[in-house]
C-alpha cells in the first residue's frame, strides 16, 4: 500500500471503475469511520497506491458499498449506519440521505432519472399476468353453478 497507513480493513462494495482503479467502501483505522478510498493498481510490483478518499464521518459495522458514477461522481452506500451519500470528485457532497432507526443497507444502485426509465434490452415481460394461469371456472373440472358442495360429513355440532 502506498502510502502505508491506506490499508482497507473490512472492505465492502469492491468495484473496478471505467478507468481502471479499484474503489471500496472500508473501515478507517485512524478515524474509525467507514471512507471511500480509491486507488490504481500495479499488478507488476504488487502495490495499491491510495489516489482519492472520502470520509462521510459516520461509522458502518457491517456492509456498504462504493461506486464511481458517469458523471465522475461517487456513490457510497454506509450499510448498518442507513447512509446514502454522493459526492463530487472534490468530496463536496451533492446529496445526502440518512435513515433514521436501524436500517442496513446493502447496497444501492443509482438510477439516472426515474422518469425516463425504460425497459433494458433484451429484457421481456409478459404484461398479461394470467396468460400461463388455469381458468379456474374451466380447467378445475369443477363448476360451483352446477356442482352441489357435499356437506354431508361436516360436524356442525358445538362441543
Amino acid at each position: 500500500f502506498e502510502p502505508e497507513d491506506s490499508k482497507f480493513y473490512w472492505q465492502h462494495g469492491t468495484t473496478y471503475t471505467d478507468a481502471g482503479t479499484l474503489l471500496l467502501s472500508t473501515s478507517s483505522q485512524h478515524t474509525f469511520t467507514t471512507v471511500v478510498r480509491e486507488y490504481t493498481v500495479d499488478h507488476k510490483t504488487q502495490t495499491l497506491t491510495e489516489i482519492w478518499t472520502y470520509d462521510p464521518e459516520v461509522h458502518a459495522a457491517t456492509n456498504g458499498d462504493a461506486w464511481r458514477l458517469s458523471n465522475g461522481n461517487t456513490l457510497h452506500t454506509v450499510g448498518s449506519a442507513g447512509v446514502i451519500v454522493e459526492v463530487d470528485p472534490k468530496g463536496t457532497e451533492v446529496w445526502r440521505v440518512d435513515f433514521e432507526g436501524n436500517y442496513l443497507l446493502g447496497r444501492s444502485e443509482f438510477i439516472e432519472d426515474l422518469y425516463t426509465l425504460v425497459q433494458p434490452e433484451g429484457i421481456e415481460t409478459d404484461t398479461d399476468v394470467d396468460s400461463d394461469l388455469p381458468d379456474t371456472d374451466t380447467d378445475s373440472g369443477f363448476d360451483s353453478d352446477t356442482d352441489p358442495i357435499d356437506t354431508s360429513t361436516v360436524d356442525t355440532s358445538t362441543p
